[in-house]
């Protein structure tokens, strides 16, 4: 996949071709369309206070629409949200600031830690109010040279794909995609559906397991 650690509904037009005619490809286009229509929402609200701010900051290009219109542009809206997707963490227990477990919050550092199925690492919350803090354990031993791994969670491999960009190749369930394989030249040859079926199943490396029966006889005309 062309755009593996990305993603999907950031990915160009050609790359998203790769998912064809799978859940995943219309889940992405929808996502995209749900993010179109939020900036269009947002954007008019926005725009007078984004362009004050950067016209009030040092060195402002004096807040023109113009510039609200490239600095928050369609592109840069799909990479806040692909940035949001596979950075945020999903805290493990209640934390400061009034955060409930299982809310979404940017960590710096810790958002660099890769998946793994079995990992030998795991995000813990420590501490209370203003004190506490998001660390690190180990739960597995960890050998020199070894890579710090987390859970992102038990996810199958169309949602590892669709959140993170990746299929790590554990999950459960198996990403499905579509191949483009040459076509067959024997089928432009073949006379009979059944026959193309059967070499077209040929082709593809299926087994097929088929009954075949007579058709019924019609009745009698009165």
């Amino acid at each position: 996949l062309d755009g593996a650690g990305v993603p999907p509904s950031a990915w160009s037009d050609d790359e998203l071709e790769a998912l064809g005619g799978t859940d995943a490809y219309w889940t992405a286009h929808a996502s995209r369309g749900e993010l179109a229509e939020l900036r269009q929402t947002l954007m008019p609200r926005l725009a007078p206070a984004l362009s004050a701010a950067a016209a009030a900051a040092p060195g402002g290009e004096g807040g023109g629409g113009g510039f609200v219109e490239r600095a928050y542009s369609e592109e840069r809206w799909t990479w806040a949200k692909a940035l949001l997707d596979t950075r945020a963490i999903s805290l493990p227990a209640p934390a400061g600031a009034g955060l409930p477990g299982g809310a979404l919050v940017l960590a710096p550092f810790l958002d660099l830690c890769n998946h793994r199925c079995a990992p030998n690492l795991e995000l813990a919350a420590e501490g209370s109010g203003g004190g506490a803090r998001l660390c690190l354990r180990a739960v597995a031993p960890v050998g020199e040279g070894e890579q710090l791994c987390i859970s992102y969670g038990r996810f199958d491999a169309q949602a590892m794909l669709l959140h993170y960009g990746m299929d790590p190749g554990c999950c459960a369930a198996p990403l499905l995609l579509r191949l483009s394989l040459p076509p067959c030249e024997a089928l432009d040859a073949e006379p009979s559906l059944l026959g193309r079926v059967l070499l077209l199943a040929a082709h593809l490396g299926l087994d097929l397991d088929l009954e075949l029966a007579a058709p019924p006889l019609a009745p009698p005309l009165a």
